[in-house]
């Protein structure tokens, strides 16, 4: 009994960590961005027909959380990108591995996108293959972050964090 009370919190701090992560970038706060991943990290995004080729083809590859702080301040001066909304809709969140500090989770998740005077449109859907740290304290960070995109065409906005 003990043990799936364990097994019950960690799921739900996982789905929690992933929820808040959803509603920085769905509210646009770039700069709290690279604060969900550690030092080191990897954020890598690619389309499913490279990954599946096992090619290392990646139209948005950012190594360790100097790049990621980049990136976000760079965004945040991209004029082009203002009148954008995007929405992030969480699918399934696996927990496929975990030791006492590590846990490696698959999930899929869509995003939409409403430009102004537009309607909203589907964006892309996609699934993450992510490597999470945990802190002594149960902390939650990515240490990697994998991006897979189901169409083999990428929307031009994926510059901006999924």
């Amino acid at each position: 009994m003990e043990e799936m009370l364990k097994t019950l919190l960690l799921e739900r701090s996982v789905r929690e960590f992933y929820q808040r992560y959803h509603a920085q970038l769905d509210q646009q706060m770039l700069t709290q961005w690279p604060d969900f991943f550690t030092e080191d990290a990897s954020y890598l995004v690619t389309n499913r027909a490279n990954f599946e080729e096992d090619m290392l083809v990646y139209n948005v590859f950012c190594e360790g959380k100097k790049m990621l702080i980049d990136r976000a301040l760079g965004l945040q001066k991209a004029v082009w990108f203002r009148d954008r909304l995007q929405r992030r809709f969480a699918g399934s969140i696996e927990i496929t591995h975990q030791s006492e500090h590590a846990l490696e989770v698959v999930s899929s998740f869509m995003v939409t996108e409403s430009r102004q005077g537009e309607p909203s449109t589907l964006l892309l859907t996609s699934e993450s293959q992510d490597s999470l740290s945990v802190a002594p304290d149960g902390t939650l960070q990515f240490s990697k972050r994998l991006c897979i995109i189901d169409a083999e065409v990428l929307p031009d906005s994926i510059i901006y964090p999924i």
